[in-house]
């Protein structure tokens, strides 16, 4: 019996379940802890929603791991978003520069030293507020993306 791929739980707007979301930040936590890794980022499971399988099937359809670059592109886009859109804000900048520096490859000991905050204080507190954050960000970009290709489509 040949083994079907499970689809990835697909999070919109206004989906709080803390099961879901649970799982979501751990997904985004292994894809972001695993971003310059194309293989892994193919397997995580992200990679198997639906708007990743469509972007890496039109803008990747040549490259080798296509839903790998599909589901980094559209991370990397939302960690700039999010350092763009919060820029000094004293009550979310250390959440925008966690992510930033995870996306520039620092492990959590370079992001504390880089932040001047405990390990165990960026574990327990900025790592999880800060994937909250970004799966908030990548669940809106996606569902806008979506329905803008649906309204083109009419």
């Amino acid at each position: 019996m040949e083994k079907v791929a499970k689809p990835a739980v697909a999070l919109l707007p206004g989906d709080c379940s803390d099961s879901k979301n649970i799982l979501w930040k751990n997904r985004l936590d292994d894809a972001l802890r695993h971003l310059d890794d194309r293989s892994a980022l193919n397997r995580n499971p992200l990679s198997r929603l639906l708007f990743v399988k469509k972007l890496a099937s039109t803008k990747y359809c040549d490259k080798t791991m296509p839903a790998g670059l599909a589901l980094k592109e559209l991370i990397v886009a939302a960690i700039d978003g999010i350092a763009a859109d919060i820029g000094d804000d004293p009550a979310l900048s250390r959440l925008s520069n966690y992510l930033v520096y995870s996306k520039q490859g620092l492990n959590r000991r370079q992001i504390s030293q880089k932040l001047g905050l405990s390990r165990e204080h960026v574990s327990r507190e900025i790592r999880p507020r800060a994937l909250e954050l970004l799966g908030q960000v990548m669940r809106l970009n996606i569902w806008q993306a979506a329905h803008s290709q649906l309204s083109t489509k009419k």
